[in-house]
């Protein structure tokens, strides 16, 4: 075809292969040596081996494949920026949230796509990466896709060093935000009835260390917070209870998760003694291990000394009653039998008060 056409030089490239079956890429070039240009009858052929270039051009556009397979298949909106905030590449998960075609995309600005403004807003992760000249990541509303989302900008420079393009990727949080808002309103409300219980309520370690406490057991005891943290259960708990809440623990905390409700008694700031009545939980942790028990602690000081005088009152009684000079008896209100006699009633009656017992006062006039 060449020498058809009049030509005195051409080339081709074919491939060949070598004894050992390996390819190579070859450049043929053949030209017409000066003065036979009317006759061809001597020409010079060069011959090039261009097999590494070639290797190397089809090494680079696997590469530029797999860099752009890799590119659409981020899960995320995508994008490459260039240092005008304009876009020269988006995968298509950008394509699919914009509702823009790639077409659409190419040269708006990341702000126009992502946030419909004509301008950065405050808090632009690309802006503070210019200054910064290092990635940055940043939490912010993208309010054309109505959604928060956490947006990385990384810079790539040329072979100079000069910036030259900037990768910004926005992953969705918003369903994680949505349950840190609830997780933050649930731990609200907790904290608000713990704070609020009338309740003594703490956590220890299984070394007893007091880790966790809310106010009302801070006034139990007379201490500050700092100083509660520095103390352990064996601290404020009264010697003498030590070998009865360790039974305690062993035989039904540690055995069974939890203990019946048990009376003991604290040693406030003060020095006084103060009686409580707690029940304790055993606490695990994500190996279903023990690490620790909670409790809660119920001031019954009151009801302690209203116990005592219920029994020096009912003591009073009995002693009034036992000495009457005159004969005594209570009667049961619906049943009318007779539930207790002083000695002057059985004087009076002339029988044993075991037998006085089993009858109503109808019976025995």
């Amino acid at each position: 075809m060449a020498i058809a056409d009049g030509k005195t030089d051409f080339e081709s490239e074919i491939v060949n292969q070598t004894l050992t079956g390996a390819k190579m890429h070859l450049v043929l070039r053949w030209f017409v040596a000066p003065g036979y240009e009317a006759s061809y009858s001597k020409v010079f052929l060069a011959i090039t081996d261009i097999t590494d270039r070639v290797i190397a051009e089809k090494a680079l556009e696997n590469s530029r494949r797999d860099w752009e397979n890799i590119f659409q298949a981020i899960g995320h909106p995508t994008i490459i920026l260039d240092p005008q905030h304009r876009v020269i590449a988006a995968n298509r998960v950008t394509v699919e949230k914009t509702g823009l075609s790639h077409r659409e995309l190419m040269h708006k600005r990341c702000y126009e796509v992502f946030h419909g403004t004509s301008h950065p807003p405050g808090s632009c992760p690309m802006e503070q990466m210019m200054k910064s000249g290092q990635p940055q990541t940043l939490e912010m509303e993208l309010e054309v896709l109505g959604a928060t989302y956490l947006v990385t900008c990384t810079p790539i420079a040329d072979e100079a060093g000069r910036l030259d393009k900037i990768i910004h990727i926005a992953t969705d949080i918003t369903d994680r935000k949505q349950a840190e808002e609830a997780l933050r309103r649930s731990e609200q409300k907790y904290r608000s009835l713990y704070d609020n219980m009338r309740d003594g309520f703490t956590v220890v370690n299984l070394d007893g260390e007091i880790i966790e406490f809310n106010t009302a057991f801070e006034k139990l005891l007379g201490y500050r917070s700092k100083e509660i943290y520095h103390l352990t259960n064996q601290d404020i708990t009264p010697q003498k209870w030590h070998p009865i809440e360790t039974e305690i623990i062993k035989e039904q905390v540690m055995a069974r998760g939890y203990s019946d409700p048990y009376e003991k008694e604290y040693k406030r700031k003060n020095g006084s003694i103060l009686p409580v009545e707690l029940r304790t939980y055993l606490v695990r942790d994500e190996n279903d291990r023990p690490a620790g028990m909670w409790a809660f602690i119920r001031d019954i000081s009151n009801w302690k000394r209203w116990e005592a005088a219920l029994q020096e009152s009912e003591s009073k009684f009995r002693s009034f009653f036992d000495l009457s000079p005159q004969a005594a008896a209570r009667v049961h209100y619906e049943t009318e039998q007779i539930v207790d006699v002083n000695q002057k009633f059985c004087e009076l009656f002339k029988i044993p008060m075991e037998e006085i017992l089993s009858h109503t006062m109808e019976e025995l006039e």
